[in-house]
């Protein structure tokens, strides 16, 4: 399906495919109007039952070529191509210290503030709608940036599950307001370790 400028990614086909159903039906009561309700994209995270806003979701990919960043923190994975465009990549796993085998989840594509990000996940188990009144606000943050219920704004129960919604933007914004480049002494050592495998042709003793 073709719009002006490029295509539309399958999320983005499915929202507009929901759009025209609706329009083309009955008028929908007000307690059902879309305004009420949000679209979410169920994934793990950690082990954690998490929601992503699906308004800032463009694309759901599988493991791509990724570019590392040379003396990067290892939550930065790097920087892949995206339709053209260079993209980092952010493992949430890494960036709170959970453990997870977080080599192989799938990327979640974001567009915010005009900006594109990936951030890896454990796992996506699809996505749905939820109604805003039934979310309940989230317990007290704390000022733990490293984890994740400070990214927690509310939760809702489903099928006798807990999802937790993740506000991606204002992790996304902790994340990017970071210093991306390690810090002196662990740099140093990276690039001994380098210099080291260099030297001997990859052999170790």
């Amino acid at each position: 399906m073709k719009k002006a400028g490029g295509f539309h990614t399958p999320l983005q086909q499915l929202l507009l495919l929901e759009e025209r159903i609706r329009l083309a039906g009955a008028r929908l009561p007000e307690d059902t109007d879309q305004d009420k309700r949000f679209h979410g994209i169920k994934c793990d995270v950690g082990g954690n039952n998490c929601l992503v806003d699906i308004r800032l979701v463009s694309e759901v990919i599988e493991d791509k070529h990724i570019t590392p960043i040379p003396c990067c923190v290892d939550w930065i994975e790097g920087v892949m191509n995206y339709r053209g465009a260079l993209v980092a990549v952010y493992n949430i796993n890494r960036f709170l210290h959970q453990d997870s085998d977080d080599s192989a989840g799938p990327l979640i594509i974001l567009r915010y503030d005009n900006e594109l990000s990936a951030i890896r996940v454990d796992q996506v188990v699809g996505m749905q709608k939820y109604l805003l009144e039934d979310f309940r606000p989230a317990e007290e943050p704390g000022d733990d940036v490293e984890s994740l219920l400070y990214y927690i704004d509310a939760s809702i129960v489903s099928d006798d599950t807990t999802w937790q919604r993740i506000d991606v933007i204002r992790m996304l914004d902790e994340m990017t307001g970071r210093d991306p480049r390690l810090p002196p002494e662990t740099k140093e050592d990276a690039e001994q370790a380098l210099e080291t495998e260099t030297e001997t042709g990859g052999v170790s003793s």
